[in-house]
């Protein structure tokens, strides 16, 4: 299936038509957007690897649409680049209006496609190498337990570890993960407590949530299950039985 990138102006004028044709004969599946919140969000099942916001009109018109699609790149579970072309003028002006730290490529014009193919090429490309290698966050207040269960899956996963409900919510804040292995019950913050908090947030409601727990008594499962996680491990599980718990996870979801 060809990579998908959205291709986002004002306009389809010859210099935009010429540049998604080179896209497309590059290989990819390119599909037009105007630059507004609506246009850029009812794609009906289009999932873009890539956005290119071809700045042909006044930015300040159009900043809503880049701020709402420098949300979406930043929130998404799935790793997506944004590219700004524009003069010197406007893309000074778009960097200044994005969050401080977001990683955006730009490209003044008059656009150098080749320079510019070249530059998604690279990124698709380490997208894919990368794609298959998921990140996981293991929150639970037991230093042995935590990085145990590290040792067991960082050969396989990208393993991220949090000692605290609170210390999650924070490194959450910054980072996304494909799954969270949720400590079920933590003091201080418990797991249902945070479990309750990211489905609260638009940025962490979708990424799935195995609850540990190291109970197996009729009461805790009922509990556990009645929040409606992914579903429950537990932590007596042996370490080749966590990772098949989990590599099944994956593939049954797809993710």
């Amino acid at each position: 299936m060809p990579r998908q990138i959205l291709f986002i102006s004002g306009a389809r004028g010859f210099t935009v038509n010429a540049i998604m044709k080179d896209l497309t004969t590059e290989g990819y599946d390119v599909q037009f957007a105007q630059p507004d919140i609506v246009a850029v969000n009812d794609l009906h099942g289009y999932t873009p690897e890539a956005y290119i916001f071809y700045i042909d009109t006044d930015l300040s018109v159009i900043a809503p649409a880049l701020l709402d699609l420098t949300q979406k790149v930043a929130s998404s579970r799935v790793k997506t680049n944004l590219y700004v072309v524009g003069s010197e003028a406007d893309i000074d002006q778009a960097k200044a209006m994005l969050p401080e730290g977001f990683g955006v490529y730009t490209f003044v014009k008059p656009l150098d496609v080749k320079l510019l193919i070249s530059a998604i090429n690279r990124n698709m490309n380490d997208i894919a190498l990368n794609r298959d290698h998921k990140s996981i966050l293991l929150v639970d207040d037991d230093p042995t337990l935590l990085h145990a269960m590290n040792s067991w899956l960082s050969e396989k996963y990208t393993v991220f570890m949090a000692n605290s409900g609170m210390n999650a919510i924070s490194f959450l804040s910054r980072t996304t993960v494909d799954l969270i292995l949720l400590d079920y019950e933590m003091p201080v913050v418990s797991g249902l407590q945070v479990f309750e908090m990211l489905k609260g947030e638009p940025s962490t409601k979708d990424i799935p949530v195995i609850f540990l727990t190291g109970k197996n008594d009729k009461n805790t499962i009922v509990k556990v299950l009645a929040a409606k996680p992914e579903r429950y491990l537990l932590k007596s599980l042996p370490p080749k039985d966590l990772l098949k718990s989990i590599d099944e996870f994956f593939m049954w979801n797809n993710l």
